[in-house]
Order: structure tokens, then C-alpha cells, then sequence
């Protein structure tokens, strides 16, 4: 990301925050704006019951990512038991149901230097808050919102089978957001085969099931979050040079020492030298040193090397071969395969798992199968798609919701805990083996609008510990269970 197109964005999102509060807007707190998003700031302000004019202003992504910094606006009106609902369906919160052009140019306003953005600002807000305002007002009302999704585009048609039912269901239309959902499944068409529908179907319907519960709104968010600042050239030199000489320290003494001996000798090293390294980096540290104490370590280390060349040559010559990239049909996942768990892209970020013994012969011929990169430095790890065991029963498994991404997972007296984090609020879902039922809650997540969670543990009591990352707190659930019938 440029430092000069994010600190314009930056100086923009502030004066735009001040300008529209100060007409009587508030921050739209479900809406993503931080730097690295196309969304700058975002608003929202009531203009009749149950409903409010919304505005964003955006920016496109840009290669390369430089000024000047080019904004455009959206303005829409936002149904808001169904703004609160959006969450718990799985989707990202949308500038409304209904929704138009701000006004701005049609290539967008450009602001290239700082001294710009007050005026830019300025420009923005007058272009779009009375045109916002009139287009929410038009269409406040739920059949204008229904026909206004009910158009027949063939190109909107993904859209319009989550928003009629979605909007039916939070107007309180339980039948007929039901019939909705069931209308369009029996159309055929392609988009009600796709698998984000069919999630979002599961998750209405869930709710549905659950009593129609309208959720508490987000709370506001900070407008921006610090964004990670990558360390300069020489300090990542200097840090993977003294890793180096702290694995070089342990390799001088670690004759006859165990692993975990081995462990405590490099954690030393490298808390002298002031570095770390991640839990999977530090695991292979140790490997290589137990391997440079075994006979001819150094020449098994030089053949591992070459090994390295040769299942690249291999793989490359069975590409040349075979003509063709397509996996075999022994490779592809069941037809009952769930929904991929996402990876979450840290090496401090890891999640155990228990494999399935008969899986060894599978992973070992996918292994040899698989083509390796030439110069990757895992090039002999290979990733395969991993599902989830049907072990619950055909129904319970169609309506297990998808995209667990960095889930907890905790099974108290019987019954599964975990959280979905593919949406934000992140909810936390109570699932009964034995009913094959589920119940969900949005987590709250106190002063910003988040709600990550990556442990989860029970109590001597059979409650819920979950630490909540985002916010950095531990939030106690207490679990009400029913009297013991006599």
C-alpha cells in the first residue's frame, strides 16, 4: 500500500467524519473502512421509521497504489431491522437494499495533495447529502424496496434471491420470506446451485426456526485501524542474521541434548540477541540441528537439497507427459465435502488437528502426485483441501453452516459451541446432536464493531471462556439450563 495515497485517504475519512456529523449523520458502524479497504467513510441518517438514507464514498483499487486519490460516492436506503439482520446471514452489510450513484463525476473526484482534502471534502458532502436524503425517502417503504428487487435482471439475479427473502423475513413476513427462498430454489437457475446461497439459505432459515429475532445494531467502530507497518530492509536483515547465530550457537553444544533441551538452549539464543521466531520456523530450526548431530548430517541435508531438484524435475516432467494440470478424480474431495477452512495467514496462528489414521495412504499419494514450485521454499509441502466428518447425521450435516473461518470449537455436556467468523459481528452458535438443532447469538463486541474469536474454553460449571482477539477481552457466557424434569 502507498503511504501517500493512505494518508490522503486518511486526511479525506477525517474531514469527511467531521462535515457529515455535523449536518446530522452518524458513522455507519457495519460498513469496512480501513486503509487497505475501497471503502473511505461511510454514514447513515434516519428519514422515516425503520429506515434511514445511507452514503459511502469509495475509492477503486489501483495499480500501482498512488495518488492521486480518486473517490466516488454511493447514496442508498437502508431497511434497519434488516441492517441489523444482515450480520447473522453471512454477508457483508451492504450501503442499502436499494441503492444509486452519489452524484460525484463519473471518473470520480481526484485529490492529489493534502491540501486539497478540505475542499474535496467539502465538494463530496454537497454533491451527495440532499440527493442521499431524496432517494431514501422515495423508496422507505418495504413493497418499494420488494419491487425494487423484484426487477427480472438477469445480471442482479444472485442479488435478488438473498434481498426479497432477507427483507420479507425482517419485516416480520416469516411465510412469505419462507415461500421466497422456496420459489427460487425451484427455479433451476444457476445462481440458487451456488454455494454462498445455499449457506445463506441454511442461516435464514436457522433464524427463522430460532423465532425471528431482530439483533441489537453494531456499535461504532474506530474509523480506521492501524495498519502494520512492514520493518525497514536492514532491521529484516539484521533479525534473520541473528536467528541464524542463535541456531549457529545451539549447533556448537547440542551434542547428546534432547529435543526439548534443544528448545530451551534456542529460546536462550535468540532472547539474547532480542528475535523470535514463529512456532513453525523454530520447530524446523530444532529439526535441522537433530539432523546436523546424526552421522553424515551435513551430507543429509546436501542430498535433502537435491531431493528438492529432483521432485521438481519429476513433477515438471509428468506436467510435459500428461499435457495437463487436471487432478485426478482420486484427488478431488466427496460430493459431501464442507465448506474449505480458510488459512489464517500468520505463522503465530495455527490450529491442531486430529487425522484420521485411514487418511495417511490418501495424503501420501497426493504427496507424490502433487507438482512441486521450482525455488519455493516449501516446495515439499504440498495443500490439499480438508473437510469435515459427517458423523451427526445427513440433516444435521445439510444444515452445518459454512465458512468456519478461524473457529473455536468447544463441546460442553454434549452439546457443540463454536464461533462464525466469516461475518462480523462474529456469531456464537450452540448446536444439540441429539435435537440436530441450532441456536445463534451475535457476540458483542463492546466499543468497535469486531469480534474475533480464537479460544474458547468451559468453566468448572459448564459455562463459556472466550477471548475475544480483536478487542483483547475474556467474556464469560453463562449457559441457563432447563430444571430437571421429575
Amino acid at each position: 500500500m502507498s503511504g501517500k495515497r493512505a494518508r490522503l485517504q486518511e486526511l479525506l475519512a477525517g474531514e469527511l467524519t467531521r462535515l457529515m456529523t455535523a449536518a446530522g449523520w452518524s458513522i455507519d458502524p457495519a460498513q469496512d473502512c480501513r486503509l487497505d479497504s475501497v471503502t473511505i467513510a461511510a454514514f447513515r441518517r434516519p428519514v422515516a421509521q425503520d429506515f434511514a438514507a445511507a452514503v459511502a464514498f469509495e475509492r477503486p483499487y489501483s495499480i500501482p497504489d498512488l495518488p492521486p486519490l480518486i473517490v466516488t460516492a454511493e447514496v442508498g436506503v437502508s431497511f434497519e431491522p434488516l441492517y441489523r439482520l444482515w450480520p447473522l446471514l453471512g454477508d457483508d452489510v451492504p450501503v442499502g437494499e436499494l441503492d444509486a450513484p452519489g452524484g460525484t463525476p463519473e471518473d470520480g473526484l481526484e485529490v492529489e495533495t493534502a491540501e486539497q482534502v478540505p475542499e474535496a471534502a467539502r465538494e463530496l458532502v454537497a454533491l451527495v447529502t440532499e440527493r442521499a436524503i431524496s432517494f431514501a425517502r422515495q423508496h422507505a417503504s418495504v413493497e418499494t424496496l420488494l419491487t425494487g428487487n423484484r426487477r427480472g435482471d438477469p445480471d442482479a439475479f444472485d442479488w435478488e434471491i438473498e434481498v426479497v427473502p432477507a427483507i420479507l423475513a425482517a419485516a416480520g413476513r416469516y411465510d412469505e420470506a419462507r415461500a421466497a427462498l422456496a420459489e427460487y430454489q425451484a427455479s433451476g437457475r444457476e445462481e440458487t446451485r451456488d454455494q454462498e446461497f445455499r449457506r445463506f439459505t441454511r442461516l435464514l432459515t436457522r433464524w427463522l426456526d430460532a423465532g425471528g429475532v431482530i439483533p441489537d445494531p453494531p456499535t461504532a467502530p474506530p474509523l480506521h485501524e492501524p495498519l502494520p507497518v512492514s520493518p525497514p530492509l536492514r532491521d529484516s536483515y539484521r533479525e534473520g542474521r541473528a536467528r541464524s547465530q542463535a541456531v549457529e550457537a545451539v549447533l556448537k553444544t547440542a551434542r547428546d541434548k534432547s529435543r526439548e533441551q534443544l528448545r530451551s538452549m534456542l529460546t536462550q539464543e535468540l532472547a539474547a540477541r532480542k528475535v523470535s521466531m514463529g512456532p513453525l520456523a523454530f520447530e524446523r530450526a530444532i529439526d535441522a540441528i537433530l539432523v546436523r548431530q546424526q552421522p553424515f548430517g551435513r551430507l543429509h541435508g546436501a542430498a535433502h537439497t537435491l531431493g528438492q531438484f529432483r521432485m521438481v524435475g519429476a513433477g515438471l516432467i509428468n506436467l510435459i507427459r500428461n499435457h495437463s494440470t487436471t487432478e485426478p478424480a482420486w484427488l478431488r474431495p466427496p460430493d459431501r465435502a464442507g465448506y474449505r477452512l480458510e488459512p489464517i495467514y500468520s505463522t503465530d496462528s495455527t490450529t491442531a488437528v486430529a487425522l484420521d489414521p485411514e487418511a495417511t495412504a490418501w495424503l501420501d499419494q497426493v504427496h507424490a502426485a502433487a507438482i512441486r514450485r521450482f525455488g519455493y521454499e516449501g516446495s515439499n509441502n504440498n495443500e490439499a483441501d480438508a473437510w469435515l466428518l459427517r458423523a451427526m447425521g445427513l440433516a444435521a450435516f445439510d444444515q452445518w453452516p459454512g465458512k468456519l473461518t478461524s473457529a473455536a470449537l468447544l463441546v460442553v455436556d454434549g452439546i457443540v459451541w463454536y464461533n462464525e467468523s466469516g461475518k462480523r459481528p462474529d456469531a456464537l452458535v450452540r448446536f444439540d446432536p441429539k435435537t440436530e438443532t441450532f441456536q445463534s447469538w451475535a457476540i458483542p463486541s463492546g466499543g468497535i464493531h469486531a469480534g474475533i474469536i480464537r479460544h474458547m474454553r468451559a468453566t468448572r460449571e459448564g459455562n463459556l471462556l472466550i477471548h475475544q482477539s480483536s478487542t483483547n477481552r475474556i467474556i464469560l457466557v453463562t449457559v441457563k439450563r432447563r430444571a430437571a424434569s421429575r
